[in-house]
Order: C-alpha cells, then structure tokens, then sequence
C-alpha cells in the first residue's frame, strides 16, 4: 500500500510487530505474507519477525525473494528449538512495536486485518488481547480436505469454540487464534511457556485471564485457516491438542475449558464399559457401550447432514464429515489420557519425554 497514506486524520498510525512462526511453509508463506504486508496498515508502521524452524524446504528461500523484490521490513530469525513457542519469545525479544501480533503462516489474512484489531485495542482500555473468527478452508480440493475443513467448522466437532465457530458481536472469551497483544502484556503475564508446545496460545490466554485480564473476539474480520489436508495429519494434530491439555490444567491449577472433557468423557465411558463387559462378562455393559457408539454416530450423522444442507455441500461428502468428527474427537481424548498419564500421574516434563512436536 502507499506508505504516505495518513492512518486517521493526519496522525501517525501505532507501531505494529507481526511474528511468522514457520516450519516448512513453502506453499502458504507468500500468501501469508503478502496478505498481511499489502493490507491497509502502513507497511512503514509494520516490522515483520518470520521465525523459521530449521526448514528443510523453500520456505525461507521464498521470503529471502519477497524481501529482495519488494523491499518489505522483514526479518527472518532462526528457531533451532522448531517449536512455536520459542519462536514465539525469540521475536518478542526484538519486537518494537506498540502491538504484537502473531499469526499463523497457515492462513491468509483480509487487507484490514491489523487495522480493524488496532482500532479495537484503542477503543477498549480494559484488553489485552483480541481476535476475530476463522473461516476455515479446505487445503485441496479432495473429499477428506473438504470434510475435515466443514468439521473443523460445526459445533459438534469443535464445541463453543467461538472462533471457529463464528461470531455476530464483541464478546470476552477464554481464547483466541493467533492473537494481537499489547506489547505491555508480556511485560505483565510474562512470556509464552516453552513447555506447552500445543495450546501455547490458550495457556498464554488462560494466564492472562487468571490474572485479570480480558481476551475479546471481534466480529467485523475474518481469518481464512487452511485446515489439514489428510485424516491421518487431523488425527497427529488433535491428538498433540489432547496430549497437552493436562499439562496447561496442571499450570494453570483449573481447567482450560469444560467443553473439551467431553470427548475425554466419552473415551473413558467406553472404557468403562467395554472393559466391564471383557473382564466380567457383562452383556448389559456391552450392550450400552454399543449403544453409546450408535447414539455417538446418530449425533455424528445429524451433524453431518445439517453441515451439508446449510452449506450447499454434497451428500456424498456425509461419510466423511463423520470421519472426521470421530477422528478429531478420539484423537484429542486419547491424546489427553496419554498426557494425563505423563504429566499429572507420573509429573514428567519436556526434557523426559523431549521435544517432538
């Protein structure tokens, strides 16, 4: 955009600092970028942190070119750590910006995007941190790319997950995605924690709120999120998102939200019941575990149709929308008995268990 174009009436817009965390991002980091850097905030108020965690693409190659062609205030830091929370803490140590603002190289972003949050943290005194809703979109155009994107995107995948769920007014809530911070926040509630290697964001959230702040979701933009292609990659994803889990309720001495034991709920009623009805023969025990299943996929398949008929999608896509709830749900709830297991009963940490994400 023209870096001369006033912000409002004559003054000088706030500082914003953007961070990339990337990982082999070769396919949407350009998208990514330019998304955020032609938007309508003055790139001259803009300094970007592209934090890359030892790529072994092109993906470093291809914002070395954008800065090159474009002349863009972009850094490319290295992250040998590879997690996202490191990189996350390694480029707010440089950032100089009155905001913060960390985005998801997975995603593209709408030209008002930094504008529209700068002019809601301005308006509100009392925020830390705000975002909006994502529009999540298939990766590619096959049947399991576009069932787990309607998944991602339906209450009974995701719960009251405001932001994936769409929202139609301002509203405080106990997370976001991404975030734009105030750069004071981390002055206060402190850094991300380098141990929650999934769901940084929602711990960093929780802590903020724990300690009196706010979080807002605002509803006039939209993020477009391009979810995992494969049910194998939906399954690797949920399942880190249940696995750690424990560890940021054992942090934050609460849970993070309710509505996330319900998967776990039905993981362990199953459990329950199949183990009753092996060890002690119980046919009414094995007769209600199949009766949770079939009430479980009746929900699923309900779920599934109401997707496709309000959205205009296909039928044939129905079997694999339920594909894709079941995979997230069992995923996420064994995930979470695996870290209840780890870091609750036997309290190990990142440095017993390392850091594979």
């Amino acid at each position: 955009m023209d870096d001369t174009t006033p912000f409002a009436q004559g003054t000088s817009p706030p500082r914003v600092s953007v961070i990339v965390p990337v990982r082999n991002e070769e396919r949407y980091i350009e998208k990514c970028l330019r998304s955020v850097l032609e938007g309508t905030h003055p790139t001259y108020r803009l300094e970007v942190f592209v934090v890359d965690g030892c790529s072994d693409d092109l993906t470093v190659g291809k914002v070395e070119d954008l800065i090159e062609r474009e002349r863009w205030p972009i850094t490319i830091l290295r992250n040998d750590a590879k997690m996202i929370p490191h990189a996350l803490n390694l480029a707010i140590k440089r950032c100089t910006g009155d905001y913060i603002c960390r985005i998801d190289a997975h995603a593209s972003y709408p030209p008002e995007y930094i504008e529209t949050l700068v002019r809601h943290m301005e308006s509100r005194a009392d925020v830390d941190n705000v975002g909006c809703a994502i529009n999540t979109t298939p990766s590619n155009s096959t049947v399991s790319a576009q069932a787990i994107a309607l998944a991602m995107s339906h209450p009974f995948g995701v719960g009251d997950a405001r932001f994936r769920t769409g929202v139609k007014e301002e509203k405080l809530v106990d997370t976001v995605p991404f975030g734009f911070f105030r750069r004071t926040a981390f002055e206060k509630y402190g850094l991300f924690d380098e141990e929650m290697l999934r769901h940084e964001d929602g711990e960093m959230n929780h802590r903020i709120i724990r300690s009196g702040g706010r979080v807002l979701i605002v509803p006039d933009v939209t993020v477009t999120y391009y979810a995992r292609p494969s049910f194998a990659a939906l399954a690797r994803m949920y399942h880190q998102y249940g696995y750690f889990k424990p560890l940021a309720q054992a942090k934050l001495r609460r849970p993070v939200s309710y509505r996330q034991f319900a998967p776990v709920a039905l993981i362990g009623t199953l459990a329950v019941l199949f183990g009753c009805a092996a060890i002690l023969r119980s046919l009414p025990a094995l007769i209600a575990a199949l009766l949770v299943i079939a009430a479980y996929g009746l929900a699923a398949v309900i779920s599934a149709l109401h997707l496709v008929t309000t959205r205009g999608e296909r039928l044939k896509l129905v079997p694999a929308i339920v594909a894709a709830f079941a995979t997230m749900h069992f995923s996420w709830g064994l995930g979470y008995f695996r870290g209840l297991v780890s870091f609750v009963l036997l309290r190990k940490r990142l440095k017993d268990i390392g850091t594979t994400r």
